[in-house]
């Protein structure tokens, strides 16, 4: 696939999800309180989107760039992709949220740099993974307070 058509194609599949997502925020029942309601930011952004998409559809139209498209990491993007869709509905069926953020987190890193790589039970092992295992659980603790602390959501 050419660079050109892979431009095309995700400028008008991203403005596909602009339209709906423009025709959920006018479908949205509010009060009218006059002047700026909920509504207001949601049709902004969906704006600016489908008129940024218009505006980079043209502009991939009229390029004649036939060079093709080189995905050199296509490999590690489809399992983050796929470890995202299983995390969202493994987190969907459990509600166990905390647990399956770190786990994902954990795996995330091991994904990029696995510490295994590094002789895994030598020092330079034991410490990435020590510090694989800080990091996502400071980013768990960070996302507890923010939500559940500050916001009081409950995850």
């Amino acid at each position: 696939m050419s660079n050109r058509l892979a431009s095309q194609l995700s400028f008008a599949i991203i403005m596909i999800f602009a339209i709906i997502y423009a025709v959920a925020t006018y479908r949205m029942k509010v009060a009218n309180y006059g002047g700026i309601g909920p509504q207001y930011f949601p049709t902004l952004l969906a704006g600016c989107l489908i008129l940024l998409c218009a505006l980079g559809l043209l502009r991939s139209i009229k390029q004649d760039n036939r060079e093709r498209l080189s995905v050199p990491n296509l490999k590690l993007i489809t399992l983050t992709a796929g470890a995202t869709v299983l995390y969202i509905y493994i987190w969907s069926k459990t509600g166990w949220f905390y647990l399956w953020s770190f786990l994902y987190m954990f795996g995330l890193i091991n994904l990029y740099q696995p510490f295994w790589k590094s002789k895994p039970f030598s020092k330079t092992g034991i410490r990435s993974l020590m510090l694989y295992l800080a990091v996502s659980l400071m980013m768990l603790v960070f996302a507890y307070f923010v939500f559940a602390r500050l916001m009081g959501i409950r995850l």
